[in-house]
């Protein structure tokens, strides 16, 4: 096991605490900003799901993600078509926005079944599995 460090990105931006979450129908997104700053020599990575997956399943009610995807920062109607469309919004080509997403949420399904739940209720990885798939299918114009 190793710790990698983390770190948020309104923290890293010097945005307030109030700031910290993304308004629906922001346009054009913090993300899509971000993704303009950031350096083609640098190497960066997102968290995986940092923050949503986990709370979304157990409860519904905390359905709000950090920052709008295309405008939409509802956990539950985020599509994987949603998040290719992100993705080029910040100037990806729609095959390599797809392949990354398709890949992110199949990578997703195979984590959850190659794991033990150690006592976790069956029901979360099952829903992470739907939504993993749904994302991807989503993502391949498939729904």
């Amino acid at each position: 096991m190793r710790r990698v460090h983390q770190e948020d990105l309104a923290q890293a931006l010097g945005l307030a605490a109030a700031d910290k979450y993304e308004r629906s129908g922001v346009s054009p997104g913090r993300l899509a900003a971000v993704a303009r700053m950031a350096s083609p020599e640098a190497s960066y990575r997102i968290a995986p799901l940092y923050d949503t997956a986990p709370v979304f399943v157990v409860s519904p009610a905390y359905r709000q993600s950090g920052m709008a995807v295309i405008g939409k920062n509802r956990l539950d109607l985020i599509t994987g078509a949603d998040l290719v469309g992100e993705a080029m919004s910040w100037g990806w080509g729609r095959g390599q926005a797809v392949d990354c997403v398709v890949r992110t949420a199949e990578a997703l399904v195979e984590a959850v079944d190659a794991h033990d739940a150690g006592g976790i209720p069956e029901a979360v990885p099952a829903a992470i599995r739907a939504r993993g798939t749904s994302i991807a299918a989503s993502a391949r114009g498939e729904n």
